[in-house]
């Protein structure tokens, strides 16, 4: 792993060197244009109430792809703007400290998703995402996202619900932590 300094910013007086921990590119992710075995996309509670052809025509606008333990799925700031959905496996949406501290927010199993920020607006990925053990995903373009929450807007409205709870975790995050210093 190498560190890079990615960009200045100033915080009160001080200037601050932001770091980006560079991880080797994925080069045993194998990809594959066929379903795997014992998976299916109506196990995803996002799509569950898609009718059958629905899910059968979003098949065709996914890349399935399997990783080993320990691969990075997503870099932080990567410029992809995928959404990726766990058939089988599981991973850890993390990032890193300026001293290069691991901050791990959440694991994620199959049947979840991850990169809904990126495939939303259209920026860069907001956390590194590691597999945990053989996992398989589905990506879905941010195009083919955004036409799946055009035609079905019940996923859009999973999608902002979940949204909505990170928002009030955070908040509630951000006033133990403002308040951290006065108790003590």
């Amino acid at each position: 792993m190498l560190e890079l300094p990615r960009r200045v910013y100033y915080d009160s007086k001080i200037v601050c060197y932001e770091i980006t921990l560079v991880h080797k590119k994925n080069v045993n992710a194998r990809e594959s244009m066929t379903e795997p075995e014992n998976v299916s996309l109506g196990n995803i509670p996002l799509l569950a109430d898609l009718p059958g052809k629905a899910l059968s025509d979003l098949t065709k606008r996914y890349s399935w792809r399997t990783f080993a333990p320990s691969e990075q799925v997503i870099d932080r700031q990567s410029d992809s703007c995928d959404l990726y959905f766990i058939l089988k496996g599981r991973s850890r949406v993390v990032n890193f400290s300026l001293s290069g501290r691991e901050v791990t927010f959440y694991d994620r199993e199959g049947g979840e998703y991850f990169g809904e920020l990126a495939a939303l607006d259209g920026e860069p990925h907001s956390a590194n995402v590691v597999t945990l053990e053989n996992t398989v995903v589905v990506c879905l373009s941010q195009e083919g996202f955004h036409d799946m929450l055009l035609t079905y807007p019940q996923v859009a409205v999973r999608i902002l619900k979940s949204m909505a709870k990170i928002v009030r975790i955070l908040t509630d995050r951000i006033m133990d932590l403002s308040t951290l210093e006065a108790n003590t």
